[in-house]
């Protein structure tokens, strides 16, 4: 005795939402992901803001994060992107994330609590809602 699981409606019904998916995802890589590049890094410790450096499209800058008398954290600013390139953290999590280069784009160790971010100074930007 042969049981059949799908049945030929079921096979249609699920390719058309399989295309529906597929057209959603092409969609919001078209459109979703146009965040523009920003001109600030800002680097924060303990919540608190540690630095803020320009994110220089060329030429590099590297920044230590010291914490009790010895360096945490090392952000490295490298034609228009940021990477954490040094942490003294067990896991190392951060220095793996690839290079941020964008507006609203995040690097966090959480173990020795720092964050890099990017922000922009032009409030003129559209958010993800108003678009």
């Amino acid at each position: 005795m042969k049981i059949k699981l799908l049945k030929k409606g079921d096979l249609i019904a699920l390719a058309s939402l399989l295309a529906v998916c597929a057209v959603i995802a092409a969609l919001i890589f078209a459109f979703g992901g146009s965040r523009s590049g920003g001109d600030t890094v800002i680097v924060r410790q303990n919540g608190a803001v540690a630095a803020q450096l320009p994110l220089s499209k060329s030429g590099s800058a590297e920044y230590d994060v010291v914490s009790n008398g010895k360096t945490v954290n090392t952000v490295l600013v490298k034609d228009g992107t940021v990477s954490m390139v040094y942490a003294d953290c067990p896991d190392g999590v951060c220095t793996a994330h690839t290079p941020i280069s964008r507006a609203g784009e995040r690097i966090i160790c959480l173990p020795n609590r720092v964050e890099i971010s990017i922000e922009s100074s032009s409030s003129n930007e559209l958010d993800g809602v108003a678009r």
